[in-house]
């Protein structure tokens, strides 16, 4: 490969510049007092020899890196120096650069940066002298003195767009194509990812996809303080209307994990806070329907392999009546929790790895499971089983989309919500419905129409259901006038 070669031409001719052992002498005693864990003699900072050792050394060997390379080595260095360093510790020094790039600061923030700026001024001491021409790299970095900014990668590849070539086409035009097998190269072309990413039709499949989901890709500096990563979860976000494809979301979460949260998760603070609440609340609605999708899938199994036929005829309605919900986008935000059993029943059906978060329950509740739906006017808890349907006219506790709290118990849903919503919420209204085929629903309606909620309330129903509940019952209007005549009906 172009870098091995590269090394292997470094190591050459430090070696060979080093000739008469005084090299060879200073890389001995520097590997010496690694292995020791003692500080560099300052005869490694004063000589031209012990520096060429030591940029050298900090090519070979990480162990090196990570103990004699910081902040103060640099300037130790200089200022022995005269702040003027030689041309081969120099192009060690660029070759490092190259190389390592965004890892250099990983230990020691800054660091990167600092190494880029004593590059330029070194390139451009050493070519007020010898002006230095063609592809050699203290050419390459003088002409291209960006190269050596934060942003040098996303420059590079907005000036490659700019002139239409390939990317390795212009890095070879630049003189730079032995250079992009480290870490900056990576970085260049996942920030080309992302230029590709903005050109794939919406929710469809890319190979770029499969690239951005690696760490080392997802993780390589963007702009300031973005990542590659954060780019790629704004194009993806920002591109998709109404719902994503099952493909991108899984690319989302992959990257940045469920925004479903606490505030304080340090995988939230990395990923999620950059993007600002509109993405998050954006993709906190996405996942509402995922949510929704495994409740229905819990509960359905569960019924068909326990042939609990209580429950299975008890499923076709209330599936019908949470996915009308979801199909009127009211929707925004939900929470999921799973029983033992009910947990085992979703990732039995599940062909790829979870990546919706859950709450769990306890023992008495473990072959249930029960969703939390905020639908902004109204808030939604409903179980399985011979669980009530429970629904608020506000938020019955934060710790639902807080996300702080993820165990439940029977005692949580059923008394204690309850108890604290009377305390939180004086003379907010709230009721437990059971599910008796013929009322629940009915009385469902009833609550809501108390509560000034308009909704598509057949898509709630399936078609005969609906002219059913109008003849039995006709539509609900506030004021307890429950049986008015529905016109035409």
């Amino acid at each position: 490969m172009a870098w091995q070669a590269l090394e292997e031409r470094v190591s050459r001719d430090a070696l060979s510049i080093g000739k008469g052992g005084a090299f060879q002498r200073l890389v001995k005693l520097i590997e010496a007092c690694s292995r020791r864990g003692q500080d560099l003699p300052d005869e490694v900072y004063q000589s031209r020899p012990g520096v060429r050792a030591l940029t050298w050394l900090w090519l070979q060997s990480e162990t090196i890196r990570d103990g004699y390379l910081h902040q103060e080595s640099l300037e130790a260095m200089l200022s022995s120096q005269d702040e003027q360093l030689s041309r081969m510790a120099v192009i060690q020094l660029a070759q490092l650069y190259f190389r390592e790039h965004d890892r250099l600061s990983k230990d020691e923030k800054g660091l990167m940066e600092s190494l880029g700026v004593i590059l330029v001024q070194q390139v451009d001491a050493i070519q007020s002298r010898a002006r230095i021409q063609g592809r050699d790299v203290i050419a390459v970095i003088h002409r291209e003195g960006w190269l050596m900014e934060n942003n040098g990668p996303a420059s590079l590849v907005e000036k490659c767009l700019e002139t239409g070539l390939p990317l390795d086409d212009f890095v070879a035009r630049l003189g730079l194509e032995g250079y992009m097998d480290g870490r900056f190269g990576e970085v260049c072309r996942a920030i080309y990812y992302i230029r590709e990413l903005e050109k794939v039709p919406v929710g469809e499949h890319h190979d770029v996809l499969n690239e951005i989901v690696k760490e080392s890709v997802s993780k390589a500096p963007y702009q300031g303080s973005m990542r590659v990563g954060h780019a790629a979860l704004k194009i993806l976000i920002d591109r998709t209307e109404g719902e994503p494809s099952d493909l991108w979301q899984d690319v989302i979460l992959t990257i940045a994990g469920d925004p479903r949260v606490s505030g304080t998760n340090r995988q939230f603070a990395e990923w999620w806070a950059p993007l600002g609440d509109d993405r998050v609340n954006k993709v906190r609605g996405w996942l509402a329907k995922e949510d929704l999708k495994l409740f229905l899938e819990a509960v359905e199994q569960y019924g068909l392999d326990s042939r609990d036929e209580g429950l299975n005829n008890m499923f076709p309605a209330r599936k019908k009546f949470l996915e009308g919900l979801f199909s009127q986008g009211v929707v925004r935000n939900s929470r999921l929790m799973l029983g033992s059993k009910a947990e085992f029943f979703v990732k039995r059906i599940l062909d790829k790895e979870m990546l919706s978060s859950y709450a769990k329950m306890d023992g008495q509740m473990s072959d249930k499971a029960v969703i939390y739906l905020d639908c902004g006017q109204f808030h939604i808890v409903e179980g399985s089983h011979s669980f009530k349907i429970w629904l608020y006219q506000e938020r019955p506790d934060p710790s639902l989309v807080n996300y702080d709290k993820n165990y439940y118990s029977h005692s949580d849903l059923t008394i204690k919500l309850p108890r604290q919503y009377r305390r939180d919420h004086k003379g907010k209204r709230y009721t437990g419905i059971t599910h008796y085929p013929t009322t629940w629903r009915r009385k469902v309606i009833e609550f809501l129409v108390d509560h000034d909620v308009e909704l598509d309330w057949p898509a709630l129903f399936t078609r005969q259901e609906w002219l059913d509940q109008k003849y039995q019952h006709g539509i609900p209007v506030k004021n307890g006038s429950r049986l008015k005549t529905y016109e035409g009906g």
